[in-house]
């Protein structure tokens, strides 16, 4: 639970709702750019070092930050282990029509979630 006792996912899902075109178009980039097949926004309300800043506290509701990543930033942090990263595409690829983010929040907790694009 938040600060504010709303669930993390579904201030997720109302601010993807809001910003969906955002998320959508920046995939697109990520993606067309050849970047990475496999872009992953970062949520968070505080400053984490990874990806590039997409949303900034102020502009998105309950302070939340976006960041737009990818696989590959993921493992060159260690964020996913070599030995991680076929699971990852699999589940990646089964969630084709999806937005991946990566969530972490306040107390501390991080994780992958798909939420309907």
């Amino acid at each position: 639970m938040t600060e504010n006792g709303k669930q993390p996912l579904v201030e997720i899902e109302r601010l993807l709702k809001r910003y969906r075109a955002t998320f959508a178009e920046a995939a697109d980039t990520i993606r067309n750019e050849n970047v990475s097949n496999y872009p992953i926004f970062v949520l968070s309300k505080t400053e984490i070092e990874v990806g590039v800043r997409l949303l900034t506290q102020g502009m998105l509701p309950d302070d939340w930050i976006v960041m737009a990543s990818c696989l590959e930033e993921f493992h060159v942090r260690k964020l996913i282990m070599t030995d991680k990263i076929e699971d990852f595409r699999t589940l990646y690829r089964r969630h084709a029509a999806d937005i991946c983010v990566f969530v972490f929040t306040q107390e501390g907790v991080a994780n992958f979630v798909f939420i309907p694009a």
